[in-house]
Protein backbone atom coordinates (compact mmCIF):
# COMPACT_ATOMS: atom_id res chain seq x y z
CA UNK A 1 0.00 0.00 0.00
CA UNK A 2 1.36 3.35 -1.02
CA UNK A 3 1.73 5.80 1.88
CA UNK A 4 -0.03 9.08 1.08
CA UNK A 5 1.28 12.45 2.14
CA UNK A 6 -0.92 14.59 4.39
CA UNK A 7 -1.94 16.85 1.51
CA UNK A 8 -2.78 13.86 -0.69
CA UNK A 9 -4.79 12.26 2.15
CA UNK A 10 -6.77 15.44 2.74
CA UNK A 11 -7.49 15.83 -0.97
CA UNK A 12 -8.62 12.23 -1.29
CA UNK A 13 -10.87 12.48 1.78
CA UNK A 14 -12.42 15.67 0.44
CA UNK A 15 -13.17 14.00 -2.90
CA UNK A 16 -14.68 10.89 -1.28
CA UNK A 17 -16.79 12.99 1.10
CA UNK A 18 -18.10 14.98 -1.89
CA UNK A 19 -19.08 11.70 -3.58
CA UNK A 20 -20.73 10.57 -0.33
CA UNK A 21 -22.85 13.75 -0.20
CA UNK A 22 -23.93 13.15 -3.80
CA UNK A 23 -24.72 9.50 -3.10
CA UNK A 24 -26.89 10.40 -0.11
CA UNK A 25 -28.68 13.01 -2.22
CA UNK A 26 -29.35 10.38 -4.88
CA UNK A 27 -30.72 7.98 -2.23
CA UNK A 28 -33.00 10.72 -0.91
CA UNK A 29 -34.25 11.39 -4.43
CA UNK A 30 -34.97 7.67 -4.96
CA UNK A 31 -36.91 7.55 -1.69
CA UNK A 32 -39.21 10.27 -2.97
CA UNK A 33 -40.39 7.85 -5.70
CA UNK A 34 -41.29 5.04 -3.32
CA UNK A 35 -45.01 5.75 -3.23
CA UNK A 36 -45.26 5.70 -7.00
CA UNK A 37 -43.25 2.48 -7.25
CA UNK A 38 -45.60 0.70 -4.88
CA UNK A 39 -48.39 0.87 -7.47
CA UNK A 40 -46.70 -1.62 -9.84
CA UNK A 41 -44.65 -4.72 -9.08
CA UNK A 42 -42.22 -4.17 -11.95
CA UNK A 43 -41.78 -0.51 -11.07
CA UNK A 44 -41.25 -1.47 -7.44
CA UNK A 45 -38.62 -4.06 -8.40
CA UNK A 46 -36.82 -1.48 -10.51
CA UNK A 47 -37.07 1.05 -7.71
CA UNK A 48 -35.78 -1.45 -5.13
CA UNK A 49 -32.77 -2.25 -7.32
CA UNK A 50 -31.94 1.43 -7.68
CA UNK A 51 -32.29 2.02 -3.95
CA UNK A 52 -30.17 -1.00 -3.05
CA UNK A 53 -27.47 0.16 -5.46
CA UNK A 54 -27.54 3.69 -3.99
CA UNK A 55 -27.41 2.38 -0.40
CA UNK A 56 -24.54 0.05 -1.30
CA UNK A 57 -22.65 2.99 -2.79
CA UNK A 58 -23.12 5.00 0.41
CA UNK A 59 -21.88 2.06 2.49
CA UNK A 60 -18.84 1.71 0.20
CA UNK A 61 -17.95 5.38 0.44
CA UNK A 62 -18.32 5.43 4.24
CA UNK A 63 -16.07 2.38 4.57
CA UNK A 64 -13.58 3.99 2.17
CA UNK A 65 -13.43 7.13 4.30
CA UNK A 66 -12.86 5.03 7.44
CA UNK A 67 -10.15 3.05 5.64
CA UNK A 68 -8.33 6.18 4.44
CA UNK A 69 -8.44 7.68 7.95
CA UNK A 70 -7.19 4.44 9.50
CA UNK A 71 -4.36 4.17 6.98
CA UNK A 72 -3.41 7.79 7.63
CA UNK A 73 -3.36 7.24 11.42
CA UNK A 74 -1.28 4.09 10.99
CA UNK A 75 1.13 5.97 8.73
CA UNK A 76 1.45 8.77 11.29
CA UNK A 77 2.04 6.23 14.05
CA UNK A 78 4.73 4.47 12.00
CA UNK A 79 6.43 7.79 11.28
CA UNK A 80 6.34 8.77 14.96
CA UNK A 81 7.78 5.41 16.02
CA UNK A 82 10.49 5.70 13.38
CA UNK A 83 11.35 9.18 14.64
CA UNK A 84 11.59 7.86 18.22
CA UNK A 85 13.84 5.00 17.11
CA UNK A 86 16.03 7.49 15.26
CA UNK A 87 16.29 9.68 18.37
CA UNK A 88 17.18 6.65 20.48
CA UNK A 89 20.00 5.68 18.13
CA UNK A 90 21.30 9.26 18.07
CA UNK A 91 21.03 9.57 21.87
CA UNK A 92 22.91 6.32 22.44
CA UNK A 93 25.67 7.44 20.09
CA UNK A 94 25.89 10.87 21.73
CA UNK A 95 25.81 9.43 25.25
CA UNK A 96 28.64 7.04 24.45
CA UNK A 97 30.70 9.86 22.94
CA UNK A 98 30.16 12.16 25.94
CA UNK A 99 30.93 9.33 28.37
CA UNK A 100 34.18 8.70 26.51
CA UNK A 101 35.03 12.39 26.80
CA UNK A 102 34.38 12.20 30.53
CA UNK A 103 36.82 9.30 30.77
CA UNK A 104 39.51 10.89 28.63
CA UNK A 105 39.15 14.69 28.73
CA UNK A 106 37.77 15.35 32.19
CA UNK A 107 40.70 13.89 34.19
CA UNK A 108 43.05 16.29 32.37
CA UNK A 109 40.78 19.27 32.98
CA UNK A 110 40.33 18.35 36.65
CA UNK A 111 44.09 17.96 37.07
CA UNK A 112 44.64 21.40 35.54
CA UNK A 113 42.07 23.01 37.84
CA UNK A 114 43.55 21.33 40.92
CA UNK A 115 47.03 22.39 39.84
CA UNK A 116 45.81 25.96 39.45
CA UNK A 117 44.13 25.86 42.89
CA UNK A 118 47.35 24.55 44.41
CA UNK A 119 49.44 27.28 42.76
CA UNK A 120 47.00 29.99 43.89
CA UNK A 121 47.17 28.68 47.48
CA UNK A 122 50.99 28.56 47.33
CA UNK A 123 50.97 32.15 46.05
CA UNK A 124 48.82 33.27 48.96
CA UNK A 125 50.91 31.48 51.59
CA UNK A 126 54.19 32.81 50.22
CA UNK A 127 52.83 36.35 49.81
CA UNK A 128 51.50 36.35 53.37
CA UNK A 129 54.88 35.18 54.69
CA UNK A 130 56.74 37.90 52.76
CA UNK A 131 54.31 40.63 53.86
CA UNK A 132 54.80 39.67 57.51
CA UNK A 133 58.56 40.06 57.08
CA UNK A 134 58.49 43.37 55.20
CA UNK A 135 59.91 46.43 56.98
CA UNK A 136 57.40 48.96 58.24
CA UNK A 137 56.30 51.35 55.53
CA UNK A 138 57.05 48.97 52.66
CA UNK A 139 54.01 48.37 50.41
CA UNK A 140 52.58 44.89 50.76
CA UNK A 141 52.55 42.42 47.90
CA UNK A 142 49.31 41.15 46.39
CA UNK A 143 48.92 37.43 45.87
CA UNK A 144 47.76 35.93 42.56
CA UNK A 145 44.12 35.59 43.67
CA UNK A 146 43.85 39.29 44.54
CA UNK A 147 45.65 40.36 41.38
CA UNK A 148 43.27 38.36 39.18
CA UNK A 149 39.94 38.65 41.03
CA UNK A 150 40.25 41.62 43.36
CA UNK A 151 39.23 45.19 42.61
CA UNK A 152 40.96 48.26 43.92
CA UNK A 153 39.00 51.13 45.39
CA UNK A 154 38.24 53.97 42.96
CA UNK A 155 37.43 57.42 44.39
CA UNK A 156 34.55 59.55 43.21
CA UNK A 157 35.29 61.46 40.00
CA UNK A 158 33.35 64.53 38.82
CA UNK A 159 32.52 64.53 35.12
CA UNK A 160 30.83 67.92 34.58
CA UNK A 161 29.29 70.79 36.52
CA UNK A 162 26.80 73.54 35.74
CA UNK A 163 24.55 76.00 37.60
CA UNK A 164 20.78 75.53 37.35
CA UNK A 165 17.84 77.54 38.71
CA UNK A 166 15.03 75.47 40.21
CA UNK A 167 11.84 76.09 42.15
CA UNK A 168 11.98 75.57 45.92
CA UNK A 169 9.51 76.11 48.75
CA UNK A 170 9.54 79.71 49.92
CA UNK A 171 9.17 78.57 53.53
CA UNK A 172 12.20 76.28 53.87
CA UNK A 173 14.07 76.29 50.53
CA UNK A 174 13.44 72.57 49.85
CA UNK A 175 13.42 71.46 46.24
CA UNK A 176 10.05 70.95 44.56
CA UNK A 177 9.58 67.63 42.85
CA UNK A 178 7.44 68.50 39.83
CA UNK A 179 9.04 71.66 38.44
CA UNK A 180 6.66 71.82 35.43
CA UNK A 181 3.57 71.93 37.66
CA UNK A 182 4.55 75.26 39.20
CA UNK A 183 2.93 78.41 37.73
CA UNK A 184 5.28 81.40 37.39
CA UNK A 185 3.58 84.69 38.29
CA UNK A 186 6.06 87.56 38.05
CA UNK A 187 8.97 85.51 39.38
CA UNK A 188 6.95 83.92 42.18
CA UNK A 189 5.81 80.35 41.75
CA UNK A 190 2.49 78.93 42.88
CA UNK A 191 1.46 75.28 43.25
CA UNK A 192 -1.95 74.20 44.46
CA UNK A 193 -2.02 70.98 46.51
CA UNK A 194 -5.38 69.86 47.99
CA UNK A 195 -6.80 73.39 47.60
CA UNK A 196 -3.78 74.80 49.42
CA UNK A 197 -1.40 77.20 47.68
CA UNK A 198 2.33 76.54 48.03
CA UNK A 199 4.47 79.59 47.29
CA UNK A 200 7.78 78.94 45.54
CA UNK A 201 10.86 80.93 44.60
CA UNK A 202 13.86 80.28 42.40
CA UNK A 203 17.07 78.93 43.91
CA UNK A 204 20.38 78.19 42.20
CA UNK A 205 22.02 74.77 42.48
CA UNK A 206 25.33 73.29 41.34
CA UNK A 207 24.38 70.31 39.14
CA UNK A 208 27.30 67.88 39.19
CA UNK A 209 27.58 64.69 37.12
CA UNK A 210 30.06 62.22 38.59
CA UNK A 211 31.29 58.64 38.70
CA UNK A 212 30.43 57.27 42.15
CA UNK A 213 33.04 55.85 44.46
CA UNK A 214 33.76 52.13 44.10
CA UNK A 215 34.73 50.22 47.20
CA UNK A 216 37.60 47.80 47.07
CA UNK A 217 36.74 44.11 46.73
CA UNK A 218 38.81 41.39 48.36
CA UNK A 219 37.92 38.03 46.79
CA UNK A 220 37.36 34.89 48.79
CA UNK A 221 39.84 32.04 48.45
CA UNK A 222 39.97 30.70 44.89
CA UNK A 223 39.37 27.10 45.97
CA UNK A 224 36.37 27.95 48.19
CA UNK A 225 33.77 27.42 45.44
CA UNK A 226 35.73 24.84 43.46
CA UNK A 227 34.12 21.39 43.51
CA UNK A 228 35.10 18.63 41.07
CA UNK A 229 33.15 15.38 40.78
CA UNK A 230 34.71 12.00 40.12
CA UNK A 231 34.52 11.05 36.48
CA UNK A 232 34.25 7.27 36.98
CA UNK A 233 32.10 6.95 40.10
CA UNK A 234 29.79 8.96 42.33
CA UNK A 235 31.10 11.45 44.84
CA UNK A 236 33.53 14.35 44.67
CA UNK A 237 37.21 14.24 43.77
CA UNK A 238 37.87 17.74 45.15
CA UNK A 239 35.75 19.92 47.46
CA UNK A 240 37.55 23.16 48.09
CA UNK A 241 35.10 24.65 50.59
CA UNK A 242 36.23 22.03 53.15
CA UNK A 243 39.94 22.82 52.77
CA UNK A 244 42.30 25.48 54.08
CA UNK A 245 45.16 27.02 52.08
CA UNK A 246 47.80 24.72 53.58
CA UNK A 247 45.91 21.62 52.52
CA UNK A 248 45.34 22.92 48.99
CA UNK A 249 49.00 23.92 48.68
CA UNK A 250 49.99 20.36 49.59
CA UNK A 251 47.71 18.67 47.04
CA UNK A 252 48.99 15.43 45.54
CA UNK A 253 48.35 15.89 41.83
CA UNK A 254 49.43 12.35 40.89
CA UNK A 255 47.46 10.00 43.15
CA UNK A 256 47.71 6.26 42.74
CA UNK A 257 45.36 5.07 40.03
CA UNK A 258 42.50 2.88 41.15
CA UNK A 259 42.01 -0.55 39.67
CA UNK A 260 39.95 -0.52 36.49
CA UNK A 261 37.90 -3.42 37.86
CA UNK A 262 36.60 -2.79 41.34
CA UNK A 263 36.73 -5.86 43.51
CA UNK A 264 33.27 -6.99 44.53
CA UNK A 265 32.79 -8.03 48.17
CA UNK A 266 32.09 -11.66 49.05
CA UNK A 267 29.37 -12.36 51.61
CA UNK A 268 27.89 -15.53 53.12
CA UNK A 269 24.20 -16.28 53.40
CA UNK A 270 22.69 -19.19 55.41
CA UNK A 271 19.42 -20.65 54.15
CA UNK A 272 17.70 -23.55 56.01
CA UNK A 273 17.41 -26.64 53.87
CA UNK A 274 14.01 -27.66 55.33
CA UNK A 275 11.08 -26.36 57.32
CA UNK A 276 11.59 -26.17 61.07
CA UNK A 277 9.97 -28.88 63.22
CA UNK A 278 9.99 -28.36 66.99
CA UNK A 279 11.76 -31.39 68.53
CA UNK A 280 10.21 -33.34 71.44
CA UNK A 281 11.80 -32.48 74.80
CA UNK A 282 11.55 -34.12 78.28
CA UNK A 283 11.74 -32.48 81.68
CA UNK A 284 15.26 -32.29 83.10
CA UNK A 285 14.64 -34.95 85.76
CA UNK A 286 13.27 -37.53 83.33
CA UNK A 287 16.10 -36.89 80.89
CA UNK A 288 18.70 -37.48 83.64
CA UNK A 289 17.04 -40.69 84.79
CA UNK A 290 16.91 -41.99 81.26
CA UNK A 291 20.63 -41.34 80.86
CA UNK A 292 21.41 -43.43 84.00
Amino acid sequence: MRVLRKSETDARLAAVRTDLVAAKARLAEIDTRRAAALEDSRAFATWSGERQSAATEIDRLEQLIASVIADDEASRKDEAEAAVRKRIVAARKNNAAVAERMRTEYPKLAAQLKALARDVALSQLETNAINRALPEGTPHLQDANNLARGRAAIPRENVSEKTVSLWVRATDGSLMGDQDAIVDVGGIGHLFVNNTRVDCVRREFRSIQYHPEIWCEIPEHFHKHLSLPNCDRQGADFQGHFLIEEHVAALDLDPAKQDKEQRRPVQTELIPTSDWVVPETKPIGEAAAANE
